[in-house]
């Protein structure tokens, strides 16, 4: 098991369990903040992913 900056344990998502989690951050976000304010970086941030890991997933942020 990978464990994470923080000494926490992480397990692998699924592919599906991982877009539903990034979908749920970026709903959370776009929520709180106009659109031109939600960065991708953000919500790579928040989800403990890479922004390369958030493109393979979501090419565009419209997406």
């Amino acid at each position: 098991m990978a464990v994470d900056q923080g000494g926490r344990a992480r397990r692998r998502l699924s592919t599906e369990e991982r877009r539903e989690q990034l979908l749920a951050v970026g709903a959370r976000l776009f929520s709180e903040s106009p659109y031109n304010e939600v960065w991708i970086e953000q919500v790579a941030e928040i989800a403990g992913v890479s922004r390369g890991l958030l493109y393979h997933y979501f090419p565009a942020i419209r997406d």
